[in-house]
């Protein structure tokens, strides 16, 4: 009579069913991770871009305010801006473009120069369309042509 051996080990070869699902969990897991640092990078990289496009506006402001001020002296600045037909007062110091910027709202503000200096504070402000949010913000000082120029 022959007696066969039975390996007993033969079922631990594959995986188990519990094994597979625990490695599907962990591999789900992982995915849900990495997908919403895709999303979080989606966002942010907007919000880098709208930044960038309020920074681009306000530098360009900033560079057609200090066109006029080499062209005229403080004094005479409301008539270089309305003769331009780009700024609009709105009160006191502050003066916004008659051409809107699509998605932004911005405000320039030229304070008045200190006793005895041609230098005033610029200040370029662009706010988001609702005009709450902060978008950019540039300053400069500007030294306006003198009187002895005209």
């Amino acid at each position: 009579m022959r007696k066969y051996h039975i390996d007993r080990n033969f079922h631990e070869e594959g995986m188990t069913l519990v094994e597979t699902l625990a490695s599907l969990v962990i591999l789900s897991l992982l995915i849900i991770a990495f997908l919403s640092l895709f999303g979080q990078s989606a966002r942010l990289n907007k919000s880098s871009e709208l930044v960038m496009e309020a920074t681009y506006i306000a530098q360009t402001h900033m560079e057609q305010i200090y066109e006029i001020s080499q062209k005229t002296t403080f004094g005479n600045r409301n008539e270089y801006l309305k003769m331009d037909n780009k700024y609009r007062l709105i009160e006191g110091e502050i003066y916004q473009p008659k051409k809107e910027d699509i998605g932004f709202t911005v405000f320039v503000e030229i304070k008045e120069p200190t006793f005895g200096t041609r230098g005033s504070i610029l200040r370029v402000k662009v706010y988001d369309k609702s005009g709450e949010k902060l978008e950019a913000l540039m300053e400069t000082v500007l030294l306006w042509r003198g009187e002895d120029h005209e």
